[in-house]
Formats: structure tokens, sequence, C-alpha cells
């Protein structure tokens, strides 16, 4: 609910840790778009950016046009970010144990 009534003002630090904003800010690059329109027009790491994100993970194509998100897409892209989050810090412990052997 708290990205449903996100302001510009508030960090995403409210909501997500350190290690999942900088997950967020990965997969930022890959769920903008080529054009303007589809580029996130949101303060980096402000809550709005962060919901950008989480909704289009949910399926949000992300135009103007569009309605904004609502909860059950805000929901399904939570549940997705989750997963992808658990896998990417899997795979950066990964790296770093084999690394250092």
């Amino acid at each position: 609910m708290q990205l449903m009534q996100a302001t510009e003002e508030e960090n995403a630090f409210v909501v997500f840790t350190n290690e999942e904003q900088q997950c967020l800010q990965h997969l930022n690059t890959k769920y903008e778009g080529a054009t303007d329109k589809l580029k996130n027009p949101h303060k980096p790491k402000s809550l709005l950016w962060s919901k950008w994100i989480i909704a289009r993970i949910g399926g949000w194509k992300g135009y103007s046009s569009q309605r904004p998100p609502g909860p059950i897409t805000l929901k399904r892209g939570l549940d997705n970010f989750m997963q992808i989050f658990a896998g990417w810090q899997l795979a950066k412990n990964v790296y770093i144990d084999v690394g250092t052997q």
C-alpha cells in the first residue's frame, strides 16, 4: 500500500533496502524502453521510481496514456521482484565465493 500512495519526495529506503535498490537499478535498465515515453520519469531512488519499476515487472506497459498501475499489478510485481532479488543475491554470492577461492 505504500507503493500505491507513493510521492516523489519519499525515499525508496522507506520500503526497499540498499541492496534491493541496487537490484532495482539493474532492473530499471532492462525495463526502460528505447523511447523517451518508456523511460522511468522519476527521480532515482525515490519511491515513485521504485513503484514504476515494480509496476513494469508486474506487467504494466508504462505508457502515460494507460491508467496508473493498480494494487494487483503492484502485488504481482513485488512477488516477481522478490524472486528476482533472491536469484540476484544467490548469483552475487556464488560469484564472490568462487572468485575468492
